[in-house]
């Protein structure tokens, strides 16, 4: 039996376990690509934060639920930066 779409490839595997890209349902317009490169944005950023034991999803979980740890690794993305200076009112 031939899979369609071999899971042995290591960003794919990471992709579709710590942010399931496989069920992901955008389809229309540029939206699929966009969030493509958010998830690899995203998964970039958390491999590079040093110190934590904790696995890559559970640290996706984590800074949803954390305000301090995804600040954190807003700051780990954009060094010299506040998350709070770059936006912008109207």
């Amino acid at each position: 039996m031939q899979l369609l779409r071999p899971t042995c490839h290591g960003l794919h595997w990471t992709l579709d376990v710590v942010f399931r890209e496989d069920q992901c349902r955008a389809r229309e317009g540029h939206s699929a690509r966009n969030f493509s490169v958010l998830r690899k944005f995203v998964l970039a950023t958390v491999r590079r934060e040093e110190g934590s034991k904790m696995g890559l999803r559970r640290r996706r979980i984590h800074a949803d639920r954390n305000e301090i740890y995804r600040e954190s690794l807003i700051n780990l993305a954009f060094p010299g930066q506040t998350h709070k200076d770059s936006i912008k009112y109207a």
